[in-house]
Order: structure tokens, then sequence, then C-alpha cells
């Protein structure tokens, strides 16, 4: 699946996509019982067992730039600009950037991310950790509780110890009655895996393969609410043992 086409679906309102994304990459990267999980509120995904129990809450890092060109895009239509008004009326940030969908729309033609520094990125990431953090003191309590963050428009210099300092920014634990016990952050290439309570650090690799089975999942269960791809994947893995 092409890395732009994930990016403008990671974009839109209705999160059932990436939530059955995010559970079919865990459940093939992390621990097969996440195929049961049960989607769900407050938080996301939840899986529970004889023996423990795991909440994952599911979020999206969207570039800043992204909802400058909400903004813009808003104007352009109230105005019923042309296309040559449109390339005129861009702003610096997004010069260069953007392109024509098939619809008609405005997209972006790339990542946006590399256009953010990053200082200004690791304050986001922190911005964002912040607010699940405090949603999570009124979540409902499990064994483990986790973080799942989208953030395939992180700026692409950014190091792991540089997203795991993000994680940190502005963040006093001491507030908290509850705290993430771990944070996973899909780059798209990488699955990095943050302990937040007790520190270390996993990176796992990401290919083309496990990219499409997580897309073709969540579609279907979009589509029909049904696992069908993700329990042939799980099929095919007990043949090969």
């Amino acid at each position: 699946m092409d890395k732009q086409l994930f990016e403008s679906r990671m974009r839109e309102k209705d999160k059932r996509y990436s939530e059955n994304f995010a559970k079919a990459l865990l459940a093939i990267k992390i621990n097969s019982n996440f195929a049961h999980a049960e989607n769900s509120e407050c938080p996301d995904l939840q899986l529970k067992s004889n023996s423990t129990s795991c909440g994952v809450e599911v979020t999206r890092l969207i570039c800043s730039y992204f909802v400058s060109l909400r903004h813009y895009s808003k104007i352009w239509s109230s105005k019923k600009m042309s296309l040559e008004q449109i390339i005129l009326s861009l702003p610096p940030e997004l010069k260069d950037s953007l392109g024509i969908n098939n619809s008609g729309h405005v997209v972006p033609l790339k990542s946006l991310g590399d256009k953010i520094g990053i200082n200004k990125m690791k304050k986001q990431i922190g911005h964002i950790y912040k607010g699940k953090l405090e949603k999570l003191q009124n979540y409902k309590k499990f064994d483990q509780n986790n973080l799942f963050i989208f953030a395939t428009e992180l700026n692409p210099n950014m190091t792991e110890s540089q997203i795991y300092a993000g994680l940190k920014t502005m963040i006093d634990t001491r507030k908290y009655k509850t705290l993430y016990d771990q944070v996973y952050v899909f780059t798209y290439s990488h699955l990095l895996v943050y302990g937040m309570k007790k520190p270390y650090r996993n990176i796992i690799s990401i290919n083309d393969k496990t990219i499409d089975i997580c897309n073709r999942y969540a579609n279907q269960m979009v589509k029909n609410n049904t696992s069908q791809v993700l329990n042939q994947y799980f099929a095919a893995e007990e043949l090969e043992k």
C-alpha cells in the first residue's frame, strides 16, 4: 500500500479503519491474542482473558500543516476559486506539496512532516501524549493500559530517542494516578514500542506484506465486520510451523 494513500486514509474522520489496522498490526507483531480484542470506547481496543487484560487507546498524529490545508480549503471552496487561483494563493509551507486527486480535491502529494522542525515535532508528540494521559484517568482500567499512535507524518529525520523524548515533553507523571504501560508508535516502516513505567525500547521492522494484510483486514472490518483476512494469515502461519 502506498504510504501517501495510507496517510490520506488516516486523515479521515471515521476512526474504524485506523483502529482495526492497529488491532491487526498488534496481533501480527506483538501478540496474536489481539486478533480477539473487542472494538470499544475508552479505550478503543479491549482484550480480556482468564489471566490478564489489556486496553489500547488508538490515536493519530496529523501533521499541523494538514490543519492549515483544511483551513485554506474552506476558503478556496467558499470563494469558488479556480485551480490557478488556488496555486497562486498557497502559503509558502504548502507550495510544491499539494495536488488534485481523482475527486477534484486538493490533497498533499507527500508527507508534510519534513517541513516541521524536530523540536516542534517533539512538542506535538508531547501534546498528544499528555492529552491521552489526562483522558486515561477517566477510562476503564486494565492490567495493562497502552497507547497506539499512528505517526507516519513525523519528521523523517527524527530518531527513536527524539520520539521518546517527545513523549516525555510537558509530562509531570506525579500528577496522574494511572500511567500508560507502553506506547506504540507506528512510523510506517517501523513499530516502536516504548516502556513508560519501566523505560525500554523495542524497534520492530514492518514490511509491505504486513501493511497489506493490515490494510485488507481494516477495510474488511469496516465494510463487512468480518475478520477473514486475519484468520487466513494465522492459519497460514500455523501450517508453516
